[in-house]
């Protein structure tokens, strides 16, 4: 394979807003989402649907990076809503016109949805389907007459079929294949490896460890995405599959070499590595991935390096010559991922009975509270509580944070608009041509992070919902006055609730994710599918990072002890130093070490690792912390962690 001359690197993450960075594809998804989101106003004006905004909402939902997984998405809900909007139609004559009964089946109905959708594959939709079906139930309980109920129900259908229906139709002609998706990310990858070799800095550096907690999942769903459009050949999606832990295993030497003085590269060696990275990143750039590569040093170059540096090296080599070669599965010690409907703790773990039971109890809360109060145009609450609420403390905090982020910033936006360019539209072409000029940076921002992608959907949501407030423009400022002041008061509600009941810390999720995570390092240690348990390993660390940063959402009394919190802090970070020097050692002694750990039990006697190893030093270094973080929390007392596990 031919060697590519090396392009100009960007850093990734530059700048002072590192999440608003552009990256490749951002503007494709964002444009893309955009094109739905005005489209499902533009059907919604022309037919006068009620709840424009939600409508448009729900998009923002339903719309992945990749075709298929939208496909399939919205699909789903189109089926999934169908059969609920069945089932209201029958509960309707027990309803109609009696309050008490409609509350009493609103409550049944979202307990229902809410539990069935958090307990199984569909818990990504969970809370679109139960806001529908309350929307639903709401619209009914104001219809008197079987007539006007019947097509309220069929609003409330529409509302979700709508988005659904231009979704399908614009992924299918404009939305990018997951293979070319999965190719882009690899070359990306192998393009941050070699300027982390060449080039590093802060940026390169906080861009590959962010890369790193990501693992290979998403790559791994795509290419199953991609498996069943059955648009390339099984061969090829198999190689792909290899190629994306063998992406995890190259970013994680890279560091290695970084990090560790025993394990650095010296620029002769670096740089021959670095180029033909890059080449690799040329090739999946293009559509293809690389196979058969070497790397070529001058003779003598690696004649003054250290044991470190040279198994380092080595390791890179191999990496790189067998990238997308297929690679032995574990005989054991990786999750099994168990198939089925529901997850298999469904009915054996309350997290999920107790999730539906406060998401309900607040969305009932504000929906009695409007009622009672005939305040109507903050009806917006009740559909915050099933947008916000959350299994855990912090997730719903979090998410709390930037739903009301960008609720301000899309009120604003919208406010902004009705005063200054509202009423100078006499049109609805001129109405729409704001919302996609103010759309767009909102689904940019949706484009982005998860962390700070629900922003963007709150500003979108506020916006149209000032903006759109039926079939053509609106100046009036009580409506959109009133619906910001409901998802302020939805907000309040479900903080409230989550709160004082049944409070859940993610402190739990962080304990059964270190115990996963060193079973995943002892697999790591042993003397096959290192690349495979490496993936795993990686992402779990992440997953466990994340949860310690949402930790901090949390209040005092849900929060853990603060050294808690730094225990599990270090422990995590000599687990994710251990993974480059694993990587290239395998050693009994170890596995035996870390699977004492993994189950909670005392070493009896501490073995160092295989002495021909250059980094037995460390890798005994690391697991001694780690032993000695796990006997100081095992003598503490057990009351002082007062979390929930979920």
């Amino acid at each position: 394979m031919a060697t590519l001359a090396a392009e100009p690197h960007d850093a990734p993450g530059a700048g002072l807003f590192p999440d608003l960075q552009p990256a490749p594809g951002r503007l494709e998804f964002a444009v893309r989402l955009t094109a739905i989101c005005t489209l499902t106003a533009l059907i919604n004006e022309i037919y006068a649907l009620p709840e424009i905004a939600l409508s448009v909402y729900i998009a923002f939902f339903l719309n992945k990076a990749d075709r298929v997984g939208s496909l399939i998405q919205n699909v789903a809900v189109i089926v999934l809503m169908s059969l609920l909007v069945g089932i209201l139609f029958v509960l309707a004559n027990l309803v109609l016109d009696q309050p008490f009964r409609l509350v009493i089946c609103m409550a049944a109905v979202s307990l229902l949805v809410l539990f069935v959708a958090t307990a199984s594959k569909l818990d990504i939709l969970a809370g679109v389907l139960a806001l529908i079906v309350a929307y639903g139930l709401d619209v009914l309980g104001q219809a008197p007459l079987g007539e006007l109920a019947t097509r309220a129900l069929l609003y409330a259908w529409l509302c979700a079929f709508v988005p659904c229906a231009v979704s399908v139709v614009v992924n299918l002609l404009a939305a990018p294949a997951p293979r070319s998706l999965v190719q882009r990310e690899l070359a990306r990858r192998m393009r941050l490896a070699a300027a982390m070799l060449t080039e590093s800095n802060d940026t390169i550096r906080h861009d590959l460890a962010e890369t790193l907690r990501e693992g290979d999942a998403e790559l791994l769903k795509l290419l199953k995405f991609a498996a069943l459009e059955r648009t390339s050949p099984a061969a090829d999606i198999a190689a792909l599959r290899c190629a994306a832990g063998s992406t995890v295993a190259l970013l994680t030497l890279v560091q290695m070499a970084d990090q560790e003085p025993v394990a650095s590269l010296p620029a002769p060696v670096a740089a021959p590595i670095g180029r033909a990275l890059t080449a690799a990143a040329e090739v999946f750039a293009r559509g293809d991935y690389p196979t058969g590569v070497e790397i070529r040093l001058e003779p003598g170059t690696c004649d003054e390096l250290s044991a470190g540096s040279v198994a380092i090296a080595d390791g890179l080599a191999d990496v790189v010559a067998t990238f997308a070669e297929p690679m032995p599965e574990p005989s054991e010690g990786l999750p099994k991922h168990e198939g089925g409907f529901f997850k298999p703790d469904a009915f054996s773990n309350p997290a999920y009975q107790r999730g539906a039971i406060k998401t309900t109890a607040a969305a009932m809360f504000c929906y009695l509270f409007y009622q009672l109060l005939d305040w109507p145009g903050i009806h917006t609450c009740m559909i915050t509580c099933y947008i916000v609420a959350l299994g855990t403390t912090a997730d719903t905090i979090q998410k709390m944070q930037l739903r009301i982020a960008g609720c301000l910033i899309g009120a604003a936006v919208g406010l902004a608009a009705m005063i200054f360019l509202i009423p100078d539209i006499v049109s609805v072409a001129s109405l729409l041509a704001v919302v996609v000029v103010c759309l767009l940076p909102a689904a940019w921002v949706a484009a982005g992070r998860e962390r700070i992608a629900y922003a963007g959907y709150q500003i979108a949501f506020a916006f149209v919902l000032c903006v759109l407030q039926g079939s053509g423009p609106s100046f009036d400022m009580t409506v959109a006055r009133d619906r910001v002041i409901g998802i302020l008061i939805g907000n309040l509600v479900v903080l409230a609730v989550t709160v004082t009941i049944w409070p859940v810390s993610v402190g739990g999720r962080i304990d059964a994710g270190i115990r996963r995570g060193l079973g995943l390092l002892r697999s790591l240690a042993g003397p096959e599918a290192k690349r495979r348990a490496l993936a795993e390993a990686q992402r779990s660390i992440g997953s466990i990072v994340n949860d310690l940063e949402l930790i901090d959402c949390e209040p005092s009394t849900v929060r853990p002890a603060d050294t808690w919190i730094s225990s599990r802090k270090a422990t995590v970070e000599q687990m994710s130093l251990l993974c480059g020097p694993l990587l290239l050692t395998a050693s009994g002694p170890v596995a035996h070490r870390l699977e004492a750990l993994a189950n909670g039990a005392d070493v009896a006697l501490v073995t160092k690792p295989n002495g021909a190893s250059p980094f037995a030093a460390i890798i005994d270094a690391r697991l001694r912390r780690i032993e000695a973080e796990c006997r100081a929390e095992r003598t503490a007392a057990s009351g002082d962690t007062h979390y929930a596990v979920q």
